[in-house]
C-alpha cells in the first residue's frame, strides 16, 4: 500500500517538476516531436527517451505516461519552433545538449531519416547553434 502512495507521489511531483519550468517541458517536447519526425516510433527511440527524461530531468521511468499526458496537453498549440525559441537565451551547453539528446533519438533506431535530420537543422538555427557544433554532437550521440 505505501508503494504504491509513494508512486503516485513520484508520478505527480515529476508532472509538477515538468510544468513548473518551462524549459525543461519545451525540451522534452521537441524531443517527442523528433521521435515522431519521421513518420514512425520505435521502441528504441522510446527507450532513448526515457533514458533522457530518467539520467538528465530526474524522471522516473513509471511518471512518464502522465508526464508526456501534461505535455501533449501543454504542448497541443505549441509548434516546434515556439518550443525551441525558449532555450535562446540558455547557456551554450545546455544548447548544444539538447542537440545531443535530439540527435540521441533519431539515432536510435539506427536509421536517421531526412525529416528527423530537417527538424534538428532547424532546431539548432533557432537555437543559434552552428552546423560545426552540429556535426560534433552527432558524433557524440552516434
Amino acid at each position: 500500500m505505501f508503494e504504491g502512495i509513494a508512486n503516485y507521489f513520484s508520478r505527480h511531483n515529476a508532472v509538477r517538476k515538468v510544468a513548473e519550468d518551462p524549459a525543461t517541458a519545451a525540451e522534452l517536447l521537441l524531443l517527442i516531436h523528433l521521435g515522431f519526425a519521421d513518420g514512425e516510433h520505435s521502441a528504441r527511440e522510446t527507450a532513448v527517451f526515457s533514458q533522457i527524461a530518467e539520467e538528465q530531468f530526474n524522471i522516473p521511468h513509471e511518471a512518464l505516461p502522465e508526464v508526456i499526458k501534461y505535455l501533449y496537453d501543454f504542448g497541443y498549440e505549441t509548434t516546434t519552433g515556439q518550443a525551441a525559441a525558449l532555450f535562446a537565451d540558455m547557456a551554450p551547453e545546455r544548447r548544444i545538449s539538447l542537440i545531443e539528446n535530439l540527435m540521441a533519438i533519431a539515432a536510435a533506431d539506427r536509421h536517421i531519416d531526412a525529416d528527423e535530420v530537417a527538424l534538428i537543422q532547424r532546431i539548432a538555427a533557432i537555437l543559434g547553434v552552428t552546423p560545426e557544433e552540429v556535426v560534433a554532437a552527432r558524433r557524440r550521440s552516434v
